[in-house]
């Protein structure tokens, strides 16, 4: 879901997501930070970009850039 202007309405989005590949990266402190990389395809206009994620951080995106981290993400876990 995204708000559009002139309304800041929202609007349902038809995306596809593909795991494109996980990457593990040393942390401070003796930790290690798992980042994903998805592509994500939106279904009506074509469009792709790439998003990278820890846990539960958007480290970069479509106008996103992160440039430092304070402390690692916290771990995503799924119930179950």
């Amino acid at each position: 879901m995204e708000f559009t202007e002139p309304v800041l309405a929202p609007r349902t989005r038809d995306e596809t997501w593909t795991l494109l590949g996980s990457e593990i990266h040393a942390a401070e402190g003796g930790g290690a930070l798992t980042v994903h990389a998805y592509r994500i395809d939106d279904q009506e206009t074509g469009e792709r970009h790439t998003l990278h994620l820890a846990g539960d951080v958007v480290l970069s995106g479509p106008g996103i850039e992160l440039e430092e981290l304070d402390a690692p993400p916290s771990e995503f876990r799924t119930a179950g």
